[in-house]
Formats: structure tokens, C-alpha cells, sequence
């Protein structure tokens, strides 16, 4: 690996190495104790009814929320539920195994990143810092331990710009073609992948518009093209079903305020609510806001330090930030966690950058910024270490299930959470709230509710229904053998 091999010093490998073992070991830490959640199983019913079925289709959110969601889904895009039946065909179905892929993602993020900060850093300190801050950056490892496509579309998207970087002085064509492959890799894997489209094409025309013909763009559209005609077929078997399907799914995402509403309320709604105000933020967890302070201490001194702003490589790192964020801002009205992966690195590449700059110097700068780099991470480590204690595998997600599995028997349906599906092995017999119709003509045997407030269950009757099981994350209610009229 031809960048690893550029890393001057056996010390700087050293680092690298420690930073890898470190990242595997929080993620493999995080993976065990960490209960499955609704989106888990959301995304997990299409791969696994793919690589079981050959059908891509959920049953458990066709009664509630997509039409024939259990024959046809076109409410997100292909390529993660297509590679994770894949993963599952090879290593089993099980939450582990879906976290994993999700963690060999994790590593390629940080390999990606390892490529392109080596290339836009001139300080190999720097590179170590940022290095060593990612792999246990607490909204990294929760992304790459998550059963989602977040890791996997920043890996693409990151790995679209650190390739064009990498190889635009050696081999232009294999910049121009790689890049755009992992772009539209990115793209059709989560929509959010659009911003990773915009950064590679920042990147290029901010390195090279000099020597951009008509032609690269050619090249460079060909991996989209190539995409979307697949897409475009599987589209065509039902297109009346993908226009419902799409608009019931981007009414959630995007749209319902002006540009400039979300771009003012991002701040305050996304960053300082995940990090300052949020309910579950709450005892040692107040001490996140220090990590939201470090994070915008890297961009100031990004802004602030000449030799980093005033740098033509690190100065993109500024525009991209930048893009991110604004992109961030308009795509994603939900202000959603996960997505804290699309920013975060850069965040702290331009800390890393700035570190590196202030202990360069010898002076008690020096000093500062060790002690601000130590408690950053120590910070970090603490905020996944905290997660990992609570244990909610154990402790709340586990008695549920176990209590389910001991009274539910032959062809019973469960009305609850997708999560639950990784407890009976598919989701032949969960279904995730249904429309009042089809609940008033099928009553379910069980109703489990989350108190997470993710699903869309719900207990219609009460008086037909009573609570047989209650911990802090669940209820379950069985229907009674005699119920009212």
C-alpha cells in the first residue's frame, strides 16, 4: 500500500498500527454491548430476505409505512442492501455480522482518510495526530458500529477524493475514472452521498481545472450512467410503486422550510442539541460540549493559523468543510446523529493540522496544545467507553426478547420494532405498526413498543391488550383470550 509505505518514520507505522488496533478495539467493544435499534432492522430485512429470497423486500414495514414493501423497495437506494445480502450469504445473518460490515467500512474510512491527509498535510506530525483522533473519535466508531450505510458511504465518498489526490500527478485517467467510480459508489448507496459528489468535484477543479477537458467529464459521468441504468431497470418493473415509495420516504428527509432556515437552524438544532441540550445528554455526558468545543477549534484555527489557511493543500480541507456543512444542513432537515460521520473527519483533520502547528513551535504552546489533544481524546474514549457500560445488549434489548421468544409460539404476529427481527432470524412474522384497516381486521397476538419513540407501532385498543413485560426500552402487551367488543 503504496501510501503506508510513505510514512517516513517506523514510529509514525507505529502510530498508524496502534491507531487501527485502537479504533477495532472500541468498535469490537461497542458492537457486544450495544442493543439493536429500529433502523438496524430496517435495513436489515431487505438484505436478509435478498440473500435468503432473491427478493429485495421487507415485510415488516409493508403494513405500516410502503406500499408492497415486502415484494419491491425503492425507498432508499441499492447498493448497501445489495453488498450486505452479499455479507450475509458468506458470514450468516445475525446484528454482529451486520455491524461488522459496517466496521470493515469503519476501516476503510480511516485507510481513505490516511491516504488524502498524508497528501494535504506537509506536517507528518500532523498526519499521526489526526490519525490517532480518528480512530477513536466517539461519532466515527458509533457510525462504524452501527447496522447502517453511513460508514460506508463516507468510506466511498472520502475515498473518491484521497484517490483523485493520490493519483492526479501520477495517472490523471486513473484520478479522474477512480474518483468518480467511489463518488457514484457513495450516491447510490445513501442520497447523502450527493455531498461527497460535490467534493470530489470541488477537489479536482480546485487542483486541476487548467487540465479538465470536455472529455474527463465524460469519463467521470460514466460510473453514474453505468449506476443508474441498473437502477433504472429494477425501477421499471414497478415504476407507480418507486414514485410512492420515493415520496413517502423524502417527505421524512427533505423540504418544509426555505434554504436559509435550514442553513440558520442547523447549528443550534443539530450540534448543539446532540452535544449540549438533548434530554439523553445528561451527568458525565454534559462534558460532550467539550468535544463540540473541540471540534470548532479545529476549524478556527484553521481559519486563524496562516500556515494552514494560507497552504493551498490544507486550504481545501477549509473549502470542504465548508461544503459539507452547507450540504449537511440542506439535505438533512431530521438532523440526524449518524451523519455526523460526514463531517467530524474533516473537523478534525484542521485540529490535527493546528495541533501539530502549536507544538511545532517549542514554546508553552507546546504544552497547551498537548494537554487540549490529550483531553480531547481521553474525552472521546470516555464518551464510548460510557455507551459500552450501559450494556444495552444485556440490559434492555436482550430480557425482551428472551421473554418473547419463551411465549411466542407457532404463527403469532408481533406488531413492534424491526429491531426484533434479529431475534427470530427474519421478519416473516414482525410487522411494524400496520394502517388501522389492516390492524382492525388482523389484531395482532403482540404489541411491543419502544419508548425511544423509533416505529411506527402503535396500541390502538388498549382495553383489548395487557402489559406482560416493561424494562426502561420496552413494553409488551399480549391480546387478551377475552376481549371487549
Amino acid at each position: 500500500m503504496g501510501f503506508f509505505a510513505e510514512l517516513a518514520t517506523r514510529q509514525e507505522r507505529r502510530w498508524v498500527i496502534c491507531g487501527l488496533a485502537l479504533f477495532l478495539l472500541l468498535a469490537i467493544a461497542t458492537i457486544l454491548t450495544k442493543g439493536p435499534w429500529w433502523d438496524e432492522g430496517v435495513y436489515a430485512g431487505p438484505a436478509h430476505n435478498l440473500a435468503q429470497g432473491g427478493r429485495l423486500g421487507a415485510h415488516s414495514l409493508s403494513t405500516a409505512a410502503y406500499e408492497r414493501g415486502d415484494e419491491f423497495v425503492y425507498w432508499s437506494l441499492p447498493l448497501y442492501f445489495v453488498s450486505l445480502a452479499g455479507w450475509f450469504k458468506i458470514f450468516g445473518f445475525s446484528i454482529f455480522t451486520m455491524r461488522a460490515f459496517s466496521v470493515c467500512w469503519g476501516i476503510a474510512l480511516l485507510l481513505a482518510w490516511l491516504a488524502l491527509i498524508s497528501r494535504l498535510s506537509h506536517s507528518r506530525l500532523a498526519v499521526t495526530i489526526f490519525f490517532v483522533l480518528l480512530s477513536c473519535d466517539a461519532e466515527v466508531v458509533a457510525a462504524a458500529t452501527n447496522g447502517r450505510m453511513d460508514t460506508m458511504t463516507a468510506a466511498l465518498g472520502y475515498g473518491s477524493v484521497a484517490v483523485f489526490v493520490w493519483f492526479r500527478e501520477r495517472n490523471f485517467w486513473a484520478a479522474v475514472l477512480g474518483g468518480s467510480s467511489l463518488a457514484a459508489a457513495a450516491v447510490f448507496t445513501h442520497p447523502l452521498g450527493i455531498i461527497y459528489v460535490a467534493s470530489f468535484a470541488i477537489t479536482a477543479l480546485y487542483f486541476d481545472w487548467r487540465r479538465i477537458r470536455y472529455y474527463h467529464f465524460l469519463a467521470a459521468a460514466a460510473p453514474f450512467a453505468v449506476l443508474a441504468v441498473c437502477w433504472g431497470l429494477y425501477i421499471l418493473q414497478v415504476p407507480a410503486l418507486f414514485a410512492l415509495q420515493i415520496k413517502t420516504s423524502a417527505a421524512r428527509r427533505v423540504g418544509g422550510r426555505n434554504i436559509l432556515s435550514l442553513l440558520l437552524t442547523d447549528f443550534p438544532q443539530r450540534y448543539l442539541f446532540n452535544y449540549v441540550t438533548s434530554p439523553r445528554v445528561h451527568g458525565i455526558l454534559r462534558l460532550k460540549g467539550v468535544l463540540l468545543l473541540g471540534y470548532l477549534a479545529g476549524v478556527a484555527g484553521g481559519l486563524l493559523t496562516p500556515a494552514i489557511r494560507r497552504t493551498k493543500e490544507s486550504r481545501l480541507l477549509l473549502i470542504l468543510v465548508g461544503v459539507h456543512a452547507v450540504l449537511l444542513a440542506i439535505c438533512d432537515n431530521q438532523r440526524f446523529w449518524t451523519y455526523f460521520v460526514h463531517i467530524t473527519p474533516l473537523f478534525l483533520a484542521l485540529l490535527a493540522l493546528s495541533g501539530a502547528y502549536w507544538l511545532e513551535r517549542r514554546n508553552w504552546t507546546t504544552w497547551a496544545a498537548r494537554g487540549g489533544l490529550a483531553l480531547f481524546m481521553a474525552l472521546q474514549a470516555g464518551a464510548l467507553m460510557a455507551r459500552v457500560k450501559s450494556n444495552t445488549f444485556q440490559n434492555t434489548y436482550r430480557p425482551a426478547v428472551e421473554y418473547l421468544q419463551s411465549h411466542v409460539h407457532g404463527d403469532s404476529e408481533i406488531m413492534g420494532n424491526c429491531e426484533l427481527m434479529f431475534a427470530f432470524g427474519s421478519d416473516k412474522h414482525i410487522s411494524d405498526g400496520m394502517r388501522p384497516a389492516l390492524y382492525y381486521a388482523h389484531r395482532p397476538d403482540w404489541i411491543v413498543l419502544n419508548s425511544g419513540g423509533y416505529g411506527y407501532s402503535k396500541l390502538y385498543e388498549p382495553e383489548r391488550y395487557r402489559l406482560v413485560f416493561e424494562n426502561v426500552e420496552y413494553q409488551i402487551y399480549q391480546r387478551k383470550t377475552e376481549a371487549p367488543d
